[in-house]
């Protein structure tokens, strides 16, 4: 799985969500939910997105 850097606005939401976003890529987003990896671990993990909120 390979992802990428969250956009400003991402990232601010990924702070709120997980514990340090700078380690975190995202995968996948869909309409609920996104999909991140951690970027050196490689762990995978789905959170609520924006819309949640």
């Amino acid at each position: 799985m390979r992802g990428r850097k969250f956009t400003r606005s991402e990232y601010q939401h990924a702070l709120t969500v997980l514990a340090n976003a700078d380690d975190w890529l995202l995968v996948k987003v869909e309409e609920w939910t996104w999909v991140v990896i951690h970027r050196y671990v490689g762990q995978a993990k789905q959170i609520r997105s924006e819309r949640w909120n």
